[in-house]
């Protein structure tokens, strides 16, 4: 598996944004942009991840998603508590409470740890499987010397 400038700048981005989010957006809509990368836009990235790789990129994604099911569960959890909530009407969407900093470093964390899940997948296929993967002309010659 080859490490490219690309997927290095979007892993990056990708965290440079969800910091972005946690530090800046301190408010009622920092927490609903969250809540909707954690319940709309990351799940689908990480099925479609698991499902369409092979090798060490879907042990990386079998891993995010085993890691990131707290994060979703928080997700709903604090969704549905706030729509509860009779005080979640009357504050403003931009209006800094302290609250929402420590739900959105809470995310932080989560989104830490399914990140952390996804690496320890990718190492544990690796170890199980082996860290290269044989290109396709090495399989062939392999075949072709076994028969």
């Amino acid at each position: 598996m080859k490490f490219t400038t690309r997927s290095l700048f979007l892993i990056i981005t990708f965290y440079s944004l969800i910091a972005a989010i946690v530090f800046s957006m301190q408010s009622l809509f920092g927490v609903l942009l969250m809540k909707f990368i954690a319940l709309f836009v990351l799940p689908p990235f990480i099925q479609v991840g698991a499902f369409t790789n092979r090798g060490l990129k879907q042990g990386f994604f079998i891993g995010a998603a085993v890691g990131g099911i707290p994060h979703f569960l928080f997700s709903i959890y604090v969704l549905l508590f706030s729509l509860m909530d009779e005080t979640f009407y009357k504050n403003s969407l931009f209006e800094y409470q302290a609250e929402y900093s420590q739900i959105l470093v809470v995310d932080l964390v989560l989104i830490v740890l399914a990140s952390i899940g996804g690496v320890s997948g990718f190492v544990s296929y690796g170890f199980f499987h082996g860290f290269s993967n044989p290109t396709v002309s090495e399989r062939k010659t392999s075949k072709i010397e076994s028969d």
